[in-house]
């Protein structure tokens, strides 16, 4: 494989990551879900914490794709935001 071979594979896959993470995105939204815009800028310490506080406080299922957080309760988007 050559390396403009690998360059298009690696941004098809990045394309193909971003349309999965907006599909989701949307069908989470739809079944009530709500959206917390968030993004990155810490160490791997702060963001191992950030996932721990998660794991600790939230009721419910949440997820993240891209720059946002979804939650499947209120309180938990709440807490978050706060």
């Amino acid at each position: 494989m050559t390396l403009n071979d690998e360059m298009a594979a690696m941004v098809a896959r990045e394309i193909q990551q971003e349309i999965d993470n907006e599909v989701m995105g949307t069908m989470l939204r739809k079944e009530g879900w709500l959206e917390v815009p968030f993004r990155f800028g810490y160490d791997y310490e702060t963001r191992s914490a950030l996932y721990e506080w998660l794991d600790e406080n939230c009721q419910g299922k949440r997820y993240h794709f891209n720059a946002s957080f979804y939650f499947e309760l209120d309180q938990d988007a709440s807490m978050f935001i706060l």
